[in-house]
């Protein structure tokens, strides 16, 4: 019956919309791990967790074996790892037909096992196309693409991939989209599109702590949270730490971009590396004004950045790019 349903996913694409009751299950089949940064998906996530929805989340990676594994992330939701291919993620990998009956069937188990009878299957990455939409059919779960990111531009993303968005735009009862760029491609192509703009934890930004992060350092502080990736435009941040050599330029996130390296040669930028999400506030408090130094490219003139309500939730100025 699984086999059927993944084989028969791409000729009818489009799931009939149903009216869901008051409380349902949310399966959410991502583009990042639970644990990774918090952004979009927790936010999301937890509001529906707050509302009295069970969560459960998929991982990018895959188990061996022909069941899913269920991890407990916190409360109201279970992490869930899909049986495949071990050492690959879903940014390169397309799910062969094989590897979506084995997802079926992992699932069909787990909807047993976890008594989840109204469901809202709620897609964030291209890549779960095929399992996603012959899931929503073989199950009766309503299918959601949240669109977050143009996908394209991250260097991760292969393209036979990205080539599966316009059909799961097409198959779902709703597309959300981050910014007004993605909504109207995703209104190109779904039956229904909704502007969601990301949003901050404001409880979590707004107050400064009893313990400020940056003991010592001297003003003015500019600061700047996030990846420090492709997208992060180092040589214009290098060019304003050179032009002001008396400020302090602070950036709070992982490096895994090769030109950031030459930001370690000038005594005034300080690279934290990766902070967790509880110690973000201490140091947003400390800057005297937040930056969003993002290259011009596809990828960023999309983008709804979260850290910006972030920045503004803890009263800073934000200079961007």
């Amino acid at each position: 019956r699984a086999q059927r349903a993944a084989e028969s996913a791409a000729a009818q694409p489009r799931v009939p919309a149903q009216v869901l009751p008051a409380t349902y299950d949310v399966l959410c089949l991502p583009v990042i791990d639970w644990d990774f940064r918090v952004q979009r998906p927790q936010q999301l996530l937890r509001q529906l967790v707050a509302g009295g929805q069970r969560v459960f989340y998929a991982q990018t990676t895959f188990c061996s074996g022909q069941h899913a594994r269920l991890t407990e992330l916190e409360a109201g939701v279970s992490g869930v790892q899909l049986p495949g291919p071990p050492g690959v993620s879903i940014y390169g990998h397309v799910f062969g037909a094989a590897q979506q009956a084995q997802c079926l069937r992992a699932l069909q188990a787990l909807r047993d096992s976890e008594q989840i009878a109204s469901a809202v299957l709620l897609v964030q990455h291209p890549a779960w196309t095929a399992v996603a939409i012959a899931s929503a059919q073989l199950f009766g779960w309503q299918l959601v693409y949240d669109c977050m990111d143009e996908h394209a531009g991250f260097g991760n993303n292969a393209a036979a991939v990205l080539q599966q968005e316009p059909q799961l735009l097409a198959a779902c009862q709703l597309a959300l989209a981050s910014s007004r760029p993605l909504l109207e491609k995703c209104a190109a192509h779904a039956p229904q599109a909704l502007l969601l703009p990301n949003a901050s934890d404001h409880a979590h930004f707004c107050a400064a702590p009893a313990q400020p992060a940056l003991p010592g350092m001297r003003g003015p502080i500019i600061g700047y949270i996030g990846a420090i990736a492709e997208w992060f435009d180092a040589q214009l941040v290098r060019a304003a730490a050179l032009a002001r050599p008396h400020w302090q330029f602070v950036l709070v996130g992982a490096v895994s971009c090769a030109r950031a390296q030459a930001l370690l040669q000038l005594p005034n930028i300080l690279l934290t590396g990766e902070q967790p999400y509880h110690a973000l506030p201490a140091y947003l408090h400390r800057f005297d004004v937040a930056c969003i130094p993002f290259v011009r490219n596809a990828l960023t003139a999309a983008t709804d950045p979260v850290k910006l309500y972030e920045y503004c939730s803890a009263g800073k100025p934000v200079v961007a790019a």
